[in-house]
């Protein structure tokens, strides 16, 4: 989205893809279970991974990032999982100097035809929303936990474990 890797033009895609050869190299790497998650900037570049690299990732889980690539054009669906702060200051949830939260997920759930309405329900005394778009094409889905609270930081472990979650979600969101 910003930053170094935007005003020098880096190909962040193409580093991740070497990174996951050599990454082969060394240990076993099921090609179907190839997952991208990042907190901020890195969130964004989850969603970018999603959008490029559609062949290579099952599943991506932005962290307080918006969705700021496009055109989003992927070549597969692929599941996304989000995690927001509403009152998230520096990428807000409502948009302003990047897209809303809303806007990313509903060009998700376009891309990956999405077809029954979303599911919503409310959690842990209010303070969590958690939307579920299912019937989405090969099986992907798209989920969407948003916090009342806890501004621009990666969920505390002692109020909710995001990366438990997510490791669920990823877990039973393989590629076909």
């Amino acid at each position: 989205c910003c930053g170094t890797a935007q005003t020098e033009n880096i190909d962040e895609p193409a580093f991740v893809q070497a990174m996951l050869e050599d990454i082969a190299t060394i240990v076993s790497v099921d090609p179907k279970r190839v997952y991208a998650t990042g907190f901020s900037n890195g969130g964004m570049l989850s969603y970018r991974l999603g959008c490029e690299m559609s062949d290579t990732f099952a599943a991506i889980a932005p962290v307080g990032g918006a969705m700021t690539y496009n055109p989003c054009e992927p070549q597969e669906p692929v599941s996304v999982f989000h995690v927001h702060a509403m009152n998230d200051a520096d990428v807000r949830y409502e948009g302003g100097e990047f897209p809303s939260v809303e806007e990313g997920l509903k060009t998700w759930v376009s891309i990956n035809e999405c077809t029954d309405p979303a599911q919503t329900e409310v959690q842990l005394d209010g303070q969590l929303t958690h939307t579920a778009y299912a019937s989405c094409r090969n099986d992907t889905a798209i989920e969407l936990y948003a916090f009342k609270t806890g501004g621009h930081a990666w969920p505390s472990l002692y109020i909710w474990d995001a990366s438990q979650f997510m490791w669920d979600f990823f877990a039973t969101h393989p590629k076909p």
